[in-house]
């Protein structure tokens, strides 16, 4: 992903609580930012244990990403997640993704909230956007560098 001017990288040693493979915090901001992006993967045998079909010798694990987002929602509805919304689903790298928004509380300030899920043979891929404290919008920097996602082969 490209980061957009103003925002960087946390390294894993930098992390607190939390540890996704990716966190974007603005510059001069650490762990302790809410404000920014994480992104967190979750294993395909995780996943498949609860949403996944696969055929009859156990590969080619397929999630339906419009119902594991749907019981996300749901999930973050329960969890006190206040005005969730559905997004129409997108393409990030190719691939679809599926998301929500809302507003979570945390440390009593309020956070406007983007939750973008993204399936792929390695597993999902979930990305979590924060306002500013108290904001009810995204900086747009962070949702135009949804669109310079790229996976690459390792």
């Amino acid at each position: 992903m490209e980061v957009p001017s103003g925002w960087r990288f946390l390294d894993p040693g930098e992390y607190q609580g939390m540890s996704p493979s990716y966190w974007i915090v603005r510059q001069g901001q650490n762990s302790s930012s809410f404000a920014g992006m994480r992104v967190f993967h979750i294993s395909p045998e995780r996943i498949g244990a609860y949403y996944g079909t696969s055929d009859a010798d156990g590969d080619n694990l397929k999630i339906d990403i419009k119902k594991y987002c749907s019981k996300t929602l749901l999930e973050a509805k329960k969890a006190g997640t206040l005005n969730v919304k559905n997004f129409p689903c997108r393409i990030i790298d190719k691939l679809q993704a599926c998301g929500y928004s809302g507003y979570e509380m945390r440390e009593n300030r309020r956070y406007f909230a983007n939750f973008w899920f993204v399936w792929r043979h390695d597993g999902m891929w979930e990305i979590n956007i924060y306002s500013d404290p108290d904001s009810n919008e995204i900086p747009q920097e962070l949702l135009k560098a949804l669109d310079t996602i790229r996976w690459e082969r390792r």
